[in-house]
């Protein structure tokens, strides 16, 4: 990968559904976490699977504004380390994420 990501904490979480989702994302929020400006869709975990949208939550270790070329590296970065997609242009999952980015 070209150039050095930003330093934080990504992490993925649930949308919020019920009370216990509302005080997950606020104990986030407290901590200083915040959330991705673009759309995340989880890849499917399996053969039969598919996307799951999320959100993609972040805590930042050092101020920086991250732009959304920076996010769409971080999120193939995710996707190839964490769920091994190597051919992520292909993922159903990533095209949701550049339709959100694009519309």
């Amino acid at each position: 990968m070209r150039g050095k990501l930003p330093s934080l904490v990504v992490f993925e979480t649930e949308k919020v559904h019920d009370s216990q989702g509302i005080k997950r994302i606020q104990f986030f929020r407290k901590m200083g976490a915040e959330f991705c400006p673009i759309e995340y869709y989880q890849p499917a975990l399996s053969e039969y699977g598919r996307a799951m949208n999320l959100h993609l939550m972040y805590h930042p270790l050092a101020k920086h504004h991250l732009s959304t070329r920076e996010w769409l590296r971080i999120i193939k970065s995710i996707y190839r380390d964490v769920y091994g997609i190597r051919d992520y242009e292909n993922d159903e999952a990533f095209h949701l994420v550049l339709s959100e980015y694009c519309s």
